[in-house]
């Protein structure tokens, strides 16, 4: 398209950079379907969130201080108060290739290697 108007490009190459531009609009697509889907599922576990402090506070099993002070202990467990928790079960990197594997795995998909 651009590179047709522009004479840079045979047909060959326009074809070929023609599929390359399809190709990355799906990529791009799929990338916004997937992020709409987090922030859906983001929504969920506020709400979730949310309603359990609410339900807790209401029965008396802590207060608001108390929650706050639970969620900051909770927090710098893995060394940073940054309003985050780390996942406990993070990717596995394999010593032998240096390649990241599933969180459960115990052989490298890549080398075979045991975890």
């Amino acid at each position: 398209m651009l590179w047709s108007v522009m004479g840079l490009a045979t047909k060959r190459e326009g074809a070929k950079i023609t599929a390359l531009e399809a190709k990355t609009n799906w990529k791009i697509e799929d990338a916004r379907s997937d992020i709409k889907e987090l922030q859906h599922e983001i929504e969920q576990l506020n709400l979730v969130v949310k309603s359990l402090a609410t339900i807790c506070q209401q029965a008396g099993v802590f207060t608001e201080a108390q929650f706050q002070d639970l969620k900051d202990f909770i927090d710098i467990q893995d060394g940073n108060l940054d309003g985050k928790a780390k996942s406990e079960l993070q990717p596995r990197t394999c010593a032998k290739c240096n390649r990241q594997n599933q969180k459960l795995a115990k052989k490298c998909m890549w080398c075979e290697a045991d975890l």
